[in-house]
């Protein structure tokens, strides 16, 4: 929505985080999970791209934005360069995921492992 247009697979998500970075944001990381194949995330730094690929999972999760967000700030409070810390928040996100408890249609990220 921020960006105006649809997003439905890699071309269209950096397209958007360059449309994002113009509206005055520093850097733009654009979540492709949504995506029904070639599923990735993206980050943009001003100048260059940076790509993750997903695996798709089983299963919905609920709390996964947050969790994401919140590992992402972590990492950079500890002086992580921004890439970096995505990486890192990533592979937390993943053991999150590994330890979510089961709901009725989505499972629950609420144990945390230590990081």
């Amino acid at each position: 929505m921020l960006a105006g247009i649809k997003v439905n697979d890699l071309a269209a998500m950096k397209e958007a985080a360059q449309k994002i970075h113009e509206l005055g944001a520093r850097a733009v990381l654009v979540k492709g999970g949504h995506l029904s194949r070639g599923s990735a995330d993206i980050l943009f730094d001003g100048e260059k791209f940076f790509e993750w690929k997903n695996r798709l999972k089983p299963r919905e999760f609920h709390g996964t934005g947050c969790a994401l967000a919140s590992a992402i700030a972590a990492n950079l409070s500890r002086g992580t360069s921004l890439p970096q810390a995505v990486e890192r928040a990533r592979a937390y996100l993943t053991r999150c995921m590994k330890n979510a408890r089961k709901g009725k249609g989505r499972a629950w990220l609420l144990d945390f492992p230590p990081a």
